[in-house]
Order: C-alpha cells, then structure tokens, then sequence
C-alpha cells in the first residue's frame, strides 16, 4: 500500500530486515501505545519482546505461525511477564499444512478475553 492510500490515523514504516536490530525495535521507537500488534515477520522473538513495550494498558499481541519451535521462547519470555495465551490453530490460505496463531494478553485487555 502507497502512503497516498493510506487512511490519516496509520503510517508506514521501512525499516530493513535484521536480528534483534532496529527491525523489531521500530514499534517502541515510534513513541505511541498499540491495543493489538500482529507480529508476523522476520526476528519474531525479538518482536514480541519489544512489541509489549509499544502495548496499552489493554494490548494484546497476535503472533501468527506460532506453532514453530522457533518461536517458543517469545510464548515463553509472555508469560513469564504475566501474559496469558489463548491459539487458534487450523489452515491458512497461504499454506496447505495445520498453523496456529496465539494470541498473548493480560487481565482487562482490549479483546475481552
């Protein structure tokens, strides 16, 4: 999507794929709170890490093919924070095989979970 499409409240945002760099600190450094932030990319971990720094006092973060063994420590590192985790698991269009999603959360968040 071109920033002439974009709708006043939303912004885009390059920032080149790199580990545990500027790539998954880009949402904390734009200085704003998020109710839901998807993370769906590359450095995951890393993401979910600097994500719940960017989260509302309601936020929730949705990590997408988090059945990946990879992504484990970022479910891990949620919940030892305080995070609660609900997983949707089924097929997506993108691919033919069972994937999940979880969603991370605490207490009072924006979803009403």
């Amino acid at each position: 999507m071109s920033a002439r499409r974009l709708p006043s409240n939303a912004s885009l945002v390059f920032v080149p794929n790199d580990v545990d760099g500027d790539y998954c600190r880009a949402i904390a450094r734009s200085g704003d709170l998020f109710d839901v932030v998807v993370v769906d990319g590359r450095d995951r971990v890393n993401c979910v890490k600097q994500g719940m720094q960017a989260l509302s006092s309601r936020g929730v973060i949705v990590l997408d093919d988090s059945e990946r063994a990879k992504y484990a420590p970022a479910i891990s590192y949620a919940q030892e924070n305080g995070y609660l985790t609900v997983d949707f698991e089924g097929l997506k269009p993108t691919d033919s095989s069972w994937c999940r999603s979880t969603i991370l959360y605490r207490r009072e968040n924006c979803l009403g979970l």
